[in-house]
């Protein structure tokens, strides 16, 4: 009875749900607060890689109106630095942001079957560093350093954009290094055309050229964070109750089941 009316006045206030577009916006913002966060608490590159591919995967198959983004922020972080043999203590870390460290533990078992058990990420900082060898070896004059550099800043907004999910790894770090090549007044089309050459690399060539399109434009997107901000701030009044270990409805029905243990 308390349950069904629960979910009619609910059911009532359709208005107040976030959107597809609102919770695009939600997951975004704290992919983007991943990225601060790590640099923060001086996490290496390689666990906000791991990290932001645990979040984006994760809400694939749920929703923000589910499972809370912050706590799954944070709980992609702790999950990616065990991935990554990095040493994360998680109630220390819960209670540096202000989270109950059982709301990350209990997130993390539930992480792992929405992300089946694939903890292995290939990600797009790893081939850099061989793309920007080749490119010192066909231009020995080349800044490779600031090259590296750069790339890795393409890499980072590659990460933190929906492309992470719809190409290779390796693809977008190719197209990472020529576009920071781009920029350096190195000639990547003459290095795609001798390292990719003849007629069966057409496609790739051509591939590359595309996501550098994609990947300039979204690394141009600005986020709305007042729009991310009125949306967390709706969440609390949409979020599935069932799933709000806070909320009345569980706590109502935590306390039928133990009445009917007793």
């Amino acid at each position: 009875m308390d349950r069904c009316c629960v979910c009619a006045r609910v059911l009532q206030q359709d208005d107040a749900f976030p959107s597809v577009e609102d919770e695009t916006v939600l997951v975004d913002f704290y992919a983007q607060q991943m990225w601060v966060l790590c640099k923060k608490v001086e996490l290496p590159p390689k666990v906000f890689g791991c990290a932001v591919i645990f979040l984006k995967r994760f809400y694939l198959k749920t929703s923000v109106l589910e499972y809370v983004p912050k706590e799954v922020m944070l709980t992609a972080l702790v999950l990616a630095a065990k991935s990554e043999e990095v040493h994360i203590a998680p109630s220390a870390f819960a209670a540096k942001f202000k989270v109950k460290p059982e709301a990350i533990i209990a997130l993390e078992i539930m992480m792992l079957e929405k992300l089946s058990f694939h903890l292995m990420v290939y990600q797009v900082w790893h081939p850099i560093g061989g793309f920007v060898d080749m490119f010192r070896r066909l231009d020995p004059e080349c800044d490779w350093q600031t090259l590296r550099d750069e790339a890795m800043e393409w890499a980072r907004d590659a990460m933190l954009s929906d492309l992470i999910l719809q190409y290779p790894p390796s693809q977008l770090a190719l197209a990472a290094t020529c576009l920071a090549a781009d920029e350096a007044g190195l000639d990547a089309d003459t290095f795609l055309a001798h390292q990719f050459p003849g007629p069966e690399n057409d496609a790739l060539r051509a591939t590359i050229r595309e996501l550098e399109n994609a990947l300039d434009t979204a690394s141009q997107t600005t986020l709305d964070k007042a729009a991310a901000r009125a949306a967390n701030a709706a969440l609390d009044a949409t979020r599935n109750p069932l799933l709000d270990p806070e909320s009345a409805l569980s706590k109502h029905l935590a306390e039928r089941a133990l009445e009917e243990k007793a």
